[in-house]
Formats: structure tokens, sequence, C-alpha cells
């Protein structure tokens, strides 16, 4: 069996519309992957209807031992359990935020055979110099953590292009940490992100674990816009339909929901039927 390629993201507390510019955006380019959102039982019914017209199925989470942590840090124990079953169907997968994210090309395209991206944001601002991404950084490996990671760019937890093996070792070794994090503060875990702070220590000091990792500039194949719309607007253009970063026209671009210019291209291009 030829083996096929795989988009997942979570969809808790999204509607259709929500997530529509992510889901159609993709399948203009590619219609071959397939395309796997989680909704937690009070909106699966209407994601998993909206998902069955662009060929793609919702996974239902409804377990209750994680339900009150962000949906930021849980995804990934969905994410692990789904793929763990799935390791003979699946080649290369991508693990995305969903609604501030759409596609310009297939990321897919021309992936080599062994690899896992992990994506840089703006390097205007480094981890220290970002008041979020300090504290995320800080709360998951303290002080000590944070010092070595002070001066480091930042590597978005928005989105991770991989291999299958390289993103199933990517995946235990973040849920290891949140795990770690649950038992060691328990009660800060309920309101904390930590996402961005595992994948910046997994990024910048444990790139040994995988196989041919690579860390992209921003713009190249994923573009994450936030910090270059307040530190480098300039080097954000829009040429027609397509958003170009740093010259480059990336596959996939996110937070594009902070430029209301960008957003009203995108709602414009995939507006409900």
């Amino acid at each position: 069996m030829k083996k096929r390629d795989v988009l997942m993201g979570a969809a808790f507390n999204y509607s259709s519309c929500d997530i529509k510019n992510f889901v159609k955006s993709f399948r203009m380019f590619n219609t071959s992957a397939d395309l796997v959102l989680i909704a937690h039982r009070d909106n699966f019914d209407e994601i998993s209807s909206f998902l069955k017209d662009y060929n793609g199925k919702c996974l239902l989470y409804a377990s209750a031992l994680y339900s009150s942590y962000k949906i930021h840090n849980i995804r990934f124990f969905k994410f692990l359990d789904y793929l763990a079953h799935q390791k003979e169907l699946y080649r290369n997968v991508i693990l995305s935020d969903v609604a501030d994210v759409f596609f310009q090309s297939d990321p897919f395209a021309n992936a080599p055979e062994e690899f896992i991206y992990f994506f840089e944001e703006d390097p205007a601002e480094t981890i220290g110099q970002n008041k979020y991404n300090k504290q995320w950084v800080r709360f998951c490996y303290g002080k000590k953590g944070l010092k070595a990671l002070y001066d480091k760019t930042i590597v978005c937890a928005g989105t991770t292009f991989g291999s299958f093996g390289n993103v199933y070792v990517y995946l235990n070794h973040v849920v290891d940490e949140m795990l770690r994090l649950f038992k060691s503060q328990p009660k800060e875990m309920h309101k904390r992100y930590v996402d961005q702070g595992i994948q910046n220590y997994l990024a910048h000091q444990k790139m040994h674990l995988f196989r041919h990792p690579e860390l992209k500039q921003n713009g190249d194949i994923t573009a994450t816009i936030s910090i270059t719309l307040r530190k480098s607007p300039a080097s954000i253009t829009v040429e027609g339909n397509h958003v170009v970063v740093n010259g480059q026209k990336p596959a996939i671009v996110h937070q594009y929901n902070r430029s209301e210019k960008i957003k009203e291209i995108v709602d414009n291009m995939y507006s409900i039927d």
C-alpha cells in the first residue's frame, strides 16, 4: 500500500466558519492527503459534517482527563494517540494551527525522504526579547533554561512538518515534557500554554533526536507573520491574492488574521458556498 500524507489540527470550540479558510485553501492545492481535525463533543457534529464535503475526517476528543487544560497543550496527546495506530499508513505529517492558517500551495510537494522542519518566526525579536515567549520558556525550563535560549530565534509551535518517524519522535518528546509539567505543577498547567516553550527547547537544544532536522527561516514553506507585521511590515507584500514574506511565497501563512487586509482577501477567496 502506498503511504499517504496527513495534515492534522485541532478545532476545539470552532465553527465551520472558523475552519473554512484552512480547509478550503488546503484542498485547493492538495486533494489526496488525509485531513484530520480534532473536535470536542460540543462541536463534533458540525465540524465532522463540514469536513465530509472536503474529504476530511473529525476525531472526537471526549476524554475528561485533560478537558480543563488548554487545547494548545492537549492536542498533542490526541495527535500522538491517532498516529500511534497509523504507523504503516502515513509518509509525511503536518501538525498545524487551524483558525489563523491558510495555504498558498501544496506544502507536501517535493518533500524529502526523511526530515523534520521547525519554523522560525521573525528574527527581529529573540525569545528573551519577546515577553510571551520569555514567560513560556521560563515556566517550562526555569531561569537556567531561559538563559540558554534567551538570544535564540523564536520557533513557532503553530506548524511542524516532517516525515512520519520524525514527527512520531517529536510528539513523544512533547508529550513527555508536558507530563513532566503536569506532575510538577498541576495547578499552573490548567492555565498555562506550554507548547511554545517546549517547541523552542526541542528546536534549539534537542535537534539530535531527529534525522535530518532543519530550522526554516520565516517565509520558507511557512510564514508566521505577527511579529513581522509589528517589526518589519515592509517584509510582507500582497501580490494579487498571494502573500509574499521576505521575498518568498510560503505554502503556509500563519497568523494571517493579524492583518485586516490579508484577512479580508482570504475571507473573500474562501467564502462559505
